[in-house]
């Protein structure tokens, strides 16, 4: 099989590790590059991934590093001289002024994003566009932070049983003991702002924290999950009838989200959002434990034919045994395998796509259940 070479940017972090060696172990024959400014923690991570093929066999790929530094223009410089066809960049971290983006859209490498929300996805949509509109093949792949697209591809799938889909939410139930990067913090960099939301079958200006909802953790935990801003708000209404999208976060304790709100209400927010408060912002809300088990749960109420009464809900939970870094992951290697056409999937058309507009959904919840994500689905 011919050798696809891959630039991972993030990849020696929590989840580009498990995300690097999930390619390895089902894709042997590609070709990791490790893409980061630390050459030496990059070469030691690609030094890792090298030896879980040992004996050098013919038909595995190579891992090894490449100088870029995404805050800097043309951080993809150093790729030119390499010679090497790209089949895609997966950026594991902040693209604030979108320098990879520009740079793979410039060079037709195709993007595969996890970490853009609010107004940094708009702009960086308008790009791919305009490169598009330049006659650039040129494909983006716009995943959520929170487990890239997975819980959204089910809940396409769940709408599929009404004619009318009032509202989709996707709740997130978080813990404390969940494995997570330093660079994690960033999530909750824009939520002094508003964000555009899909409501009543329109986009809006929508404030985090504006709704909350009673959650109970499968543990027993009690507690509250607040909306916050998502790509499903851009993705969900392109590919359901659904009128309402909203996502929910909830944390295992009762302090830290009600403190996040608060620091939004009184502006403290606005001022540790600025790019010079990064390490304040890690100090305050950086939590990374030992791992624990993470949970979904798709609420999707809707009517089944347009001439009933009464709206439905059916619910489904997802769980994974391995936590919300493993479930990352693993969205994250199916959407990869969705952008550069792998494992039977199809390449999503030119332009900007999203991991939910994926037209193979029945074979997405079969590699999800594969890769121990469990469902348990109540009417």
């Amino acid at each position: 099989m011919e050798k696809i070479n891959i630039i991972v940017v993030g990849g020696y972090g929590v989840i580009g590790q498990l995300f690097c060696k999930m390619v390895r172990n089902k894709h042997k024959f590609i070709n990791i590059f490790i893409g980061s400014y630390n050459i030496e923690k990059a070469n030691q991570f690609a030094d890792e991934l090298n030896s879980m093929y040992p004996n050098g066999d013919n038909e595995s790929g190579k891992c090894s590093s490449i100088l870029i530094d995404a805050k800097s223009k043309n951080p993809l410089k150093d790729i030119d001289s390499k010679n090497i066809k790209f089949s895609c960049l997966v950026s594991l971290i902040n693209d604030p002024e979108n320098y990879l983006l520009d740079d793979c859209c410039s060079r037709e490498i195709p993007f595969l994003d996890i970490a853009k929300t609010g107004d940094a996805i708009v702009e960086a949509l308008k790009l791919v566009d305009n490169y598009k509109s330049s006659g650039k093949n040129v494909r983006a792949l716009w995943g959520s932070e929170w487990f890239v697209g997975l819980p959204s591809i089910v809940s396409v799938d769940m709408s599929k049983q009404f004619e009318i889909v009032d509202s989709i939410d996707i709740i997130s139930l978080m813990k404390n003991a969940d494995k997570s990067g330093p660079d994690s913090v960033e999530a909750f960099a824009g939520i002094s702002k508003p964000y555009d939301a899909w409501i009543n079958g329109k986009s809006v200006k929508y404030n985090s924290f504006a709704e909350w909802i009673p959650v109970t953790y499968p543990e027993g935990f009690k507690g509250y999950a607040y909306n916050f801003d998502n790509v499903e708000t851009f993705s969900l209404p392109k590919v359901t009838s659904t009128q309402n999208v909203r996502f929910f976060l909830s944390i295992d304790d009762n302090v830290s989200l009600p403190m996040l709100k608060f620091f939004c209400k009184v502006g403290i927010m606005g001022l540790l959002s600025r790019p010079n408060f990064y390490n304040v912002r890690k100090t305050l809300f950086h939590t990374s434990g030992n791992g624990a088990s993470s949970d979904v749960i798709l609420r999707v109420k809707g009517k089944v034919n347009s001439t009933d009464q009464e709206s439905k809900i059916i619910e489904t939970r997802l769980h994974s045994k391995k936590g919300q870094a493993h479930f990352t992951s693993l969205g994250t290697l199916i959407a990869f395998e969705y952008l550069v056409g792998l494992n039977g999937y199809e390449q999503p058309p030119i332009g900007n796509s999203f991991p939910d507009w994926n037209k193979n959904i029945s074979k997405v919840i079969d590699d999800a259940k594969k890769s121990e994500i469990e469902f348990f689905t109540s009417n």
